[in-house]
């Protein structure tokens, strides 16, 4: 019983996060599509593809604009801001730091919350992700759980038991959801 319910909740988890993008880039959608509606009215009906080029301006507009909140976001002007409301979704949004990572994953430019590390445990090294310093010689570290990586535990690890991992955030959790499948490949860094 104790495994259907935490399998539900963490389905749960994961959902939530993806129904509200949905929702948010629907909404976006429907926002800008009566933005280009009457500019592309006096343009003769056409399409590409078979797509209506009133959708694919759409679509443009909508990258255009997060494009240009990408960039005011990374601005210094609206740093402290873009971090206070990034606090906020971490608390309000469960799975909000977990969907953060994997977009970071992505975003070579961009620096991933949760970096995957060798968390040494007596004779054995379990999978975790560093999530920040704490207190002199010890590191806060986020363990997942497996297959179902969003529930896990958070520990104080002394930082001579951590190894960091040259893996990326996402090949990790993979690794994890197929129970530890293709782990033996992921490489060690040796500092």
């Amino acid at each position: 019983m104790n495994f259907i319910k935490s399998t539900v909740l963490g389905g749960i988890l994961f959902l939530v996060p993806l129904i509200v993008l949905v929702a948010v880039l629907g909404k976006a959608y429907e926002v800008m599509l009566r933005v280009a509606g009457p500019v592309l009215d006096m343009i003769p009906a056409v399409s590409v593809l078979g797509v209506a080029l009133i959708n694919i301006v759409t679509i443009l507009l909508i990258i255009l604009v997060c494009f240009v909140a990408g960039l005011v976001a990374k601005g210094r002007l609206f740093k402290g801001f873009v971090d206070r409301i990034d606090d906020k979704l971490t608390i309000l949004l469960p799975g909000y730091a977990y969907l953060k990572s994997f977009t970071a994953a992505v975003d070579k430019d961009s620096k991933n919350p949760l970096q995957p590390v060798l968390v040494r445990q007596d004779d054995m090294s379990l999978f975790g992700f560093y999530v920040e310093p704490a207190s002199t010689g010890h590191s806060v570290v986020y363990m997942p759980s497996a297959p179902d990586t969003t529930s896990g535990s958070v520990a104080i690890v002394e930082d001579s038991r951590i190894t960091p991992l040259d893996a990326n955030f996402i090949d990790t959790i993979s690794s994890l959801r197929r129970f530890g499948l293709g782990s033996g490949k992921i490489p060690i860094r040796v500092d």
